[in-house]
This record gives C-alpha cells, structure tokens and sequence, in this order.
C-alpha cells in the first residue's frame, strides 16, 4: 500500500521512522513519501521536504515567512493528489498537519493521525477539526483517551513510542568510553538540552550556559540539534569550549548527573532515563505568552507532571527563567537528597502509567489491519438510490450503501458543508433500475429540504449548517454501526414533500438487485 507521511519535528521525524519500519515488515510493498528528516529518510521514505525548513514557532517566524509556509502547503497538496495514498498519515505538527486532514477529506483520502497534537493542554477547539477531518487517531499518552471520550471521539491508544526509541539505546553508562570517544573531561556531567528549533535554542541556551558555570566541579554538555552546527552554538558560548554532541542525546543523559531540559518531548526521555532534571522555557515576546496564558488547559507544561497530574519536576517558564532560580532549583537536588528521591520515585509511579513498550508496532499493526479491511471493502463498495412510496411512513428518497459508500457520501457533505454550490448525488451513485432519479444536493439561502422538481428529479436544498449537521450525524452512523442495521432519517431538515433515509447495510445489495 501506499502511505503519505507528514511529520515537521525532529521528535516526529523519530517516532515516524520507527514507525515506517514496522510497517515495513508487515508490508514489504509498501511505499512511503511525503515531510520529514533524515531517520524517515533513512527507514525508506522518500523525504520532499525536510522539516528544518518548516519549523517556524512564534508569531514573528511564521509572519516573516507566510510565503514559504504558504508554498509548502501549495506543494503538498499537490503531491498528495499525484501520489493518491491509501492513507495520509500525520503526526503531530498541528498547525500544518490539520489544514492538511482537511485537505485529505475532501479529496476522499483516508487520514490517520499518529500521536495526537497537544489540544488537552490548549487550543481544545481544534478538537472539532480532528473530529471532521481524521479517519483515526493513534494516541500516545494514557490521559488522552479520556479527553477525547468527552467529545465522543474514540481513539486507539498505542502506548509510548519513546520507550521503544529509548530502549533500543539504552545501555549501562560506560563512562572512561564515553569520556574517551567525545574527548570530555573525567567529571560529572551536567547535561543542556535546549531545544531543537533555532528561536527556542537562541533564547534558552545562553542562560542555560550561565547557570552551568556556577558549578565548576561539573562539565557541561550539549546535546545538539539535528542539522544544526557548531557555527549555530558558538555565539552563544561567548568563547568558551563547551561540546555539543549531536544524534547522543539518550547517550549524554545516560552519563549525566543531572539536566536542565527544554519544556518538551525532552522532559519525558530524561524521566524515562531516571535524570533529574530542572524544565526551563520562555516564549518571546514575553507579551505573546501572557496571552496565550488565557488559553492553556493545563496546570503544567512538562509531559512528566502533566501524566502525573502534580508537580514532579520544576517548571521554570516565562518569568520565572532566570539565572537565579535555575541555580538554586539545580542546588535543591545536588544537596538535597530527599528532594532527588522524590523525583526519582515520582519517574517511577510514571513509567507505570505509560505502559510497556512496543508502541511502534501496536500502532503499524492496527493501521496496516485498517487499511486491508479499507482497501477489500473499497474494491467492492456499493451506494444505491431509489424512490419508496409510503416507506416509513412517507414517501422517501432510500439511499443504501455499505460503510464505505457511505464515506463516500459523508465526503459530499464536507464538499458541501465547505461551500460546494451544488453536487450530482448521480454521479456516484448505483440507481435503482426501476426509477430514474436524478438528485441534486443545493446549497441555499432558506432551508426549503427535498422537492420534486421534475417527474423523476429531485432537489435538495438546505442551508450550510444544515449540510454540515448531517455529515456529522453520519460520521456517528459509520463510527457506531460497522456491524450494519443502522439508519439515518432526515428529520432534522425541513422536508416539504419528502424524507431522505440513509441506511448503512440495512438492506442488502441483494435486496436492490431484484428491485
């Protein structure tokens, strides 16, 4: 099968390459392409864009470079039609990944979302997008399922892909060999992870370095970014020799004493590593985040004390990310012992809760198990048509169709909820062989319902709330009634002279094949 996948972080350029290569061994003829980096390059997929080149965070960035990001989508679009996948498969990337679904839907391409973006800590509106425009939702973290139960929308929790990552290079820390192949000094390491885009890494690394020179009895360690060289780091150092390792991030925490992290994916790895750990983070303008503020859900921004629900680690952000506290919350674990053990059993009650490894291929397993039964059932898909005197009660317009026929029609709802003027049911349509109808979908200015134009012909006019309370009252009948027996009738528009019955397997093909 054919898989288009879209990750625009170094974190989802890692869980997607991993993914990419269960697929692989469940489905040696699978073909990848689409956004990434270097590992998805690396497990065999073809990579059009890299995701250095899309990361633009803040409003400043992404104002200075509306064209670019403009272009991208232009070029994706694109590419997804000419490559026609069976399935776009986003992970995280929010911002760019869900204009994208959206983009998907109305072209009739299954989405799935691998690792759900961060709407339970803000933006929860776009939860409503993720409803309308993605086929299935792989989750990641334990919390998520019961967010996404409040808007009924059942997710498929796979577990943590960073366990798998993580474990696949964790070793016992060796330290004369790591001291040894990256020319370090014989000392504890203190351990500075800024971040892996270029703004976050400009405004956290300085104070970082800073707060690291109050302990001389430590060296410090960078863990670089993907793609980023020395010559980025070096202005920041102000002339000392501090080493940046780069693709050694597990290996540096391995061997460090203790870390200062980057709000972030970061913050969960160093956990899972069993590191103390300070979480810095500063957004600027400082003007932006207080604005933002109003909009967060959560009372913490580090994944370790969001699955926690309590404060496990420090979070210094904003204004509380100065020189000073950084110092002084790093002295509170050196030189208080009942203070790192308490974090240490807090990353312990964690690990407990994200489950065991394996996330990778529970996630490529239930997709690829998805995609087949897609695929067979596409192959054979029905939508029949006919007109039924006196059925329910009325005389009615009977569209029947299996559950993937009726994605077909769900997807003429969004064209239609989207503004589409008009759309020829006919033209997707098996007809009933003993009427001739022609039924034609209108949006309108006044919620009029289903009329008799024309002996045999029939219209449909409705308002574009209308359209778009029906798509969404299909979606439910395809979610909840795979085993069949369902139906929808279109008692929530207003019908003059007709009802229009949407059934899901309730009536055969055979049952229209004697008609």
């Amino acid at each position: 099968m054919k898989y288009y996948i879209l990750a625009g972080e170094a974190s989802g350029d890692l869980h997607a390459s991993n993914l990419i290569k269960e697929i692989n061994l469940i489905d040696p003829q699978a073909q990848f392409r689409g956004f990434g980096g270097d590992l998805m390059e690396k497990a065999g997929m073809t990579v059009l864009k890299h995701y250095r080149d899309m990361a633009f965070m803040g409003l400043v960035p992404v104002v200075m470079n509306i064209r670019t990001i403009k272009k991208n989508f232009k070029f994706c679009e694109q590419d997804l039609l000419a490559f026609h996948p069976d399935v776009l498969i986003l992970v995280d990337y929010p911002g760019f990944n869900l204009r994208m679904a959206k983009f998907a839907k109305a072209h009739g391409i299954r989405t799935f979302y691998y690792i759900s973006p961060k709407i339970w800590a803000w933006k929860e509106a776009r939860v409503h997008k993720v409803k309308a425009y993605v086929d299935d939702m792989f989750t990641i973290l334990p919390f998520e399922t019961e967010f996404y139960r409040k808007y009924n929308y059942p997710v498929n929790y796979v577990g943590n892909p960073l366990l798998d990552a993580i474990l696949q290079k964790k070793t016992e820390p060796d330290f004369p060999r790591f001291f040894s192949e990256n020319k370090l000094l014989e000392k504890p390491v203190l351990a500075l992870l800024p971040g892996s885009r270029r703004g976050e890494i400009s405004v956290l690394l300085p104070t970082m370095l800073a707060a690291a020179a109050h302990f001389p009895e430590f060296q410090c360690v960078i863990a670089g970014a993907p793609n980023m060289g020395i010559e980025f780091y070096q202005p920041f150092m102000k002339g000392s020799k501090v080493p940046v390792l780069w693709g050694r991030t597990y290996e540096i925490l391995i061997h460090s004493r203790i870390a200062i992290v980057s709000s972030g994916t970061a913050t969960l790895e160093t956990a899972i590593l069993n590191v103390p750990q300070v979480v810095v983070y500063q957004m600027t303008p400082n003007w932006l985040f207080k604005y933002l503020k109003f909009f967060l859900i959560t009372k913490w921004v580090s994944l370790v004390n969001i699955i926690l629900q309590k404060e496990a680690v420090t979070e210094l952000i904003q204004s509380d990310f100065t020189l000073k506290n950084i110092v002084n919350e790093l002295n509170k674990i050196l030189h208080n012992p009942e203070n790192e053990k308490r974090m240490l059993d807090d990353y312990c009650e964690m690990m407990g809760k994200l489950g065991e490894p394996g996330a990778s291929k529970r996630a490529a397993t239930l997709m690829v198990e998805k995609l087949k039964w897609s695929v067979e059932t596409t192959m054979n898909k029905k939508i029949c048509i006919g007109f039924f005197k006196d059925f329910q009660g009325e005389d009615s317009i009977l569209i029947s169709a299996d559950i993937y026929g009726l994605l077909e029609i769900e997807g003429v709802f969004l064209k239609l909820a989207d503004g589409l003027a008009a759309f020829n049911f006919s033209d997707i349509q098996f007809l009933d062989k003993n009427f001739r109808i022609h039924l034609v979908a209108y949006i309108d200015t006044e919620n009029i319902g289903l009329r008799l134009a024309a002996n045999g012909e029939y219209e449909w006019r409705a308002t574009k709330e209308k359209w778009s309370e029906f798509r969404q009252k299909l979606t439910a009948l395809y979610r909840n009634g795979i085993d069949g027996h369902q139906y929808l009738d279109s008692g929530s528009v207003d019908n003059i002279d007709l009802q229009v019955v949407f059934s899901l397997d309730e009536y055969s093909m055979s049952f229209w094949e004697q008609q």
